[in-house]
């Protein structure tokens, strides 16, 4: 997992774009080789951009994709 908060970001977002269905911060850290312990920064972004309205939000939180146009 990137150590740069840009890098970092754009790696989340990547991942989110990759899969066809949302993911949760554990679905996103297992993709990187720190696996877990990539965990709780992933967590964080993904809250942040929810924040800011670049993901759409399921499951109360727990899972999150990137918004699609129709």
């Amino acid at each position: 997992f990137p150590s740069g908060a840009v890098e970092q970001t754009g790696a989340v977002m990547a991942a989110l774009a990759a899969s066809a269905q949302p993911l949760s911060a554990l679905d996103v850290a297992l993709t990187f080789r720190q696996g877990r312990k990539a965990e709780p920064q992933i967590r964080a972004t993904l809250a942040a951009m929810a924040r800011l309205g670049f993901l759409a939000i399921h499951d109360s939180g727990q899972r999150f994709s990137t918004l699609r146009a129709a």
